[in-house]
């Protein structure tokens, strides 16, 4: 059980990992791929048609039922979706690292769904 737990969770160590690495001092295009890293992690966690065509509001909604623990909709609202889909990115490096606590925090308190 404890084995099968530990591979389970690889996902999250992988994602935690990269973030990790990034932390300090994250490129502009880094912080482009925090969107899709989170959404990759939960299309790992849930199933597909649960959360594939969420974004914006709807997705920031989404992600906090999901972790209590975060405050996508509150701290950081909208800024994945320009991360996401704005030509220019218009947020600070104080509003990068929010978004990246937020990001780990979701990351490794979320809860799963088995199927």
């Amino acid at each position: 059980l404890i084995r099968k737990n530990y591979l389970a969770d690889s996902y999250r160590r992988e994602a935690l990992a990269w973030l990790k690495q990034v932390l300090n001092s994250p490129t502009e295009a880094q912080v482009r791929q925090l969107p899709a890293l989170l959404k990759k992690v939960a299309l790992i966690a849930y199933k597909r048609s649960e959360i594939a065509r969420k974004s914006g509001a709807e997705w920031e909604r989404w992600l906090d039922q999901q972790c209590p623990q975060s405050h996508f909709s509150g701290s950081c609202a909208n800024v994945l979706y320009q991360l996401s889909y704005a030509p220019k990115i218009d947020i600070n490096s104080t509003e990068v690292q929010l978004l990246m606590q937020e990001i780990t925090t979701w990351i490794q308190y979320h809860g799963k769904q088995h199927d």
